[in-house]
């Protein structure tokens, strides 16, 4: 029989928790071999940097990735990115390329290939994207590298405007780049569980927790592809804890399209299109045989419609706005975090477990602080077991904390729709002038955030959350 402990944890499974993980294995790297340039982003557990490499003079982008407060699901999922990135990055052209990994203390840094031309979202204005066939070229180069990463048995599971960008500014041949592999599952025989992604690009059957496979990145191209051609996301974003397939199959079906929509596209296009968002995932097509579908083998070629050039004029405007409500709106529940670490602290007070870790009953107790969640029992399991990766019965705080964290970056979208309603007057209006200031008075590079605001919003106008909600994409 195995030994315990206090919390029913066994000392077998202590000793597997501590097995290496892929990043322990990665080299300490020497600041001063690069010369350090511009921020290029930052997100919630770290930043990206431009810097040059001083032996050969490379410009790279450097993602500095803090892992002080990661979980150890984390960090397997970190390495896992790293992994696929390593293996897979110089197989296929049209990956961004990872020239190292390194890891110094809890500071990791990927040097990945530099993008000049911004991501899908933000660089479409500068790439004179006119007519299908530019549409066209940015589809094949995705599915080329979905099908180079499908073959070796590894799913993207966040594939959206964000993780694709563009390798130069004003670029003819609209070559691009997809990265940004941090929810990378390797497939396995049998359909995979939980909810990946960001919602808007989510299949149906990772919506609804059905168990998926890797064509779930076939039904996120539909939608990109329906996007890049309208201007528009095909169907409304579900949002909720748990969402059943009836209502999954009701509204993301592409019968739910309006003739009018459909209407700014090409047949061939709608057919590539249809394929992709099958809501039977056995159904819909590899990325190989898409590209046999006539749309991609024609010569034929058709003009955007106008109003979907325009569209693209606010696309980086809207992104850059979304980029700096996010702290805003992270700002908003800080609180929570701190609720529930001075209940889980006090939680052990009277009872005789390890002060460190909590087994199911007391993890249920810990969550049942977050008023705002009203998970099932069968909801908080699924959670529980996430967290605990080695199947040891028992979590500690910091995992509890880092996986609470993750699913606020996960619902991003979600948990800005709720920021929204708080810059409400008491009649349901938003000042913009107020927004603006908010926004000026916290982020130091405001300037860039707002400098499109005029474009998107009239200050001189109140909004309805649901005015705004439109405009910014949020629902």
């Amino acid at each position: 029989m195995k030994e315990r402990t206090k919390s029913g944890r066994s000392k077998r499974n202590r000793k597997k928790s501590g097995k290496g993980l892929y990043i322990d294995k990665l080299k300490p790297f020497d600041r001063g071999d690069y010369i350090w340039g511009d921020v290029l982003g930052q997100g919630s557990f770290g930043k990206v940097i431009s810097v040059f490499r001083k032996s050969d003079g490379l410009e790279m982008a450097c993602k500095i990735i803090d892992t002080k407060a990661f979980s150890r699901f984390l960090k397997k999922q970190l390495g896992t990115e790293i992994e696929v990135m390593t293996l897979h990055s110089k197989g296929s052209d049209t990956i961004a390329t990872l020239y190292s990994a390194n890891k110094n203390d809890d500071e990791v840094a990927l040097f990945i290939e530099k993008c000049e031309g911004g991501s899908l979202q933000d660089g479409l204005a500068m790439q004179d994207v006119t007519q299908e066939s530019d549409v066209k070229i940015i589809i094949r180069q995705l599915l080329e590298a979905l099908e180079y990463i499908h073959s070796h048995k590894v799913a993207h599971m966040d594939l959206k405007p964000e993780n694709i960008c563009f390798l130069k500014q004003q670029d003819p041949k609209h070559r691009v780049r997809l990265l940004d592999f941090g929810l990378t599952v390797k497939r396995t025989k049998k359909l995979l569980k939980g909810t990946r992604g960001t919602r808007p690009y989510m299949a149906p059957e990772v919506l609804t927790k059905t168990g998926y496979s890797e064509q779930a990145d076939m039904w996120s191209i539909g939608v990109i592809m329906f996007e890049l051609l309208t201007g528009e996301k095909p169907f409304k974003t579900l949002w909720g804890k748990k969402i059943s397939a009836k209502k999954a199959k009701k509204v993301m079906s592409v019968k739910k399209i309006s003739k009018e929509r459909w209407e700014m596209m090409s047949k061939e296009a709608q057919t590539v299109i249809e394929a992709c968002c099958r809501y039977e995932s056995a159904t819909r097509p590899t990325p190989n045989d898409l590209l046999n579908y006539p749309w991609f083998t024609s010569a034929k070629d058709v003009k955007l419609n106008a109003k979907t050039v325009e569209r693209f004029e606010t696309f980086a405007q809207r992104g850059a706005l979304q980029r700096c409500l996010t702290p805003l709106m992270m700002a908003h529940v800080k609180d929570v975090d701190e609720n529930l670490i001075n209940f889980a602290r006090n939680l052990h007070k009277n009872t005789a477990g390890d002060a460190n870790e909590f087994n199911f009953e007391e993890f249920k107790l810990c969550m049942a602080q977050l008023e705002e969640h009203n998970w099932s029992e069968q909801e908080l399991l699924e959670i529980f077991q996430g967290i605990d990766e080695d199947g040891s019965g028992a979590v500690c705080l910091q995992e509890m904390l880092t996986w609470f964290s993750w699913d606020y970056v996960m619902k991003q979208d979600e948990r800005m729709w709720d920021f929204v309603k708080t810059l409400t007057d008491e009649d349901g209006f938003i000042d913009m002038n107020v927004l603006k200031e908010k926004i000026k008075s916290t982020h130091p590079e405001w300037e860039k955030y707002t400098s499109g605001f005029e474009s998107l919003f009239d200050p001189e106008k109140s909004y309805s959350k649901s005015m705004f909600a439109n405009i910014m994409k949020v629902n």
